[in-house]
């Protein structure tokens, strides 16, 4: 629910000389943002405001003062209880006198992606050969590759688990075509939010199977959370 801040008339003051200095920079809006944690509490704020074309404008003590008192002082994130991280932007309207907080929280999902390589199809190219020779040290047990990236590193993991519940060392050209094959179909699949998955090996069939899941990061908007007319 968008809550109506109460500030004292010095405080209210202290927006409306903002609002001038703002306006000195040339700037209709000027913009704040304030990154928040998990369930709310405050992570780190901006050190400056944004007008609307992206101008830097510098702060000073005493608007820094009243935006720490709106954001521990007052009941204004209350509502945020997000199990992720989150903004809130100020935005003051120079010509309107008005503050808005506007509210976004962080939503998390993954995009599904399958692929397959067949021996039998020839998938496998020049490597064919040392591909088949891998099935058929396997033998009939079936194994998972996994893998995991984000914030630009990824790795595949250093062994195969087999469905017994026993491993086996991965051969480099396995782990040479997987990271081949990750680069090809699914390229920065280690940057930022990243991605996992698994490629699953079945030997009797010759085939490989890549599940993968690409992380998906999305602020999402929580709309007017409070708002101060000065």
């Amino acid at each position: 629910m968008t809550k109506n801040l109460k500030l004292s008339e010095e405080q209210l003051k202290t927006l409306k000389l903002f609002s001038y200095y703002c306006g000195s920079y040339g700037a209709k809006t000027a913009t704040l943002t304030v990154y928040l944690n998990e369930g709310g509490s405050i992570d780190w704020v901006d050190s400056y405001w944004y007008s609307e074309t992206n101008t830097l404008i510098d702060t000073y003590d005493k608007i820094n003062e009243l935006i720490d008192y709106i954001l521990r002082e007052t009941e204004l994130l209350n509502y945020y209880d997000y199990d992720g991280s989150g903004t809130l932007h100020f935005e003051i309207d120079v010509k309107e006198r008005k503050m808005n907080i506007e509210g976004y929280h962080r939503e998390y999902s993954t995009d599904d992606s399958y692929k397959e390589w067949n021996s039998e199809d020839d998938d496998f190219g020049d490597l064919k050969e040392d591909f088949d020779r891998f099935f058929e040290q396997m033998g009939d047990e079936p194994g998972k590759l996994s893998f995991d990236g984000s914030g630009d590193s990824g790795q595949i993991h250093d062994n195969i688990e087999l469905s017994s519940g026993q491993s086996m060392d991965i051969p480099s050209f396995i782990e040479e075509w997987c990271y081949d094959m990750l680069q090809y179909h699914f390229g920065g699949w280690e940057i930022n939010e990243g991605s996992q998955g698994s490629f699953y090996i079945y030997p009797s069939r010759k085939l490989i199977e890549l599940q993968f899941e690409q992380n998906i990061e999305e602020d999402e908007g929580d709309g007017t959370v409070g708002y101060v007319e000065f």
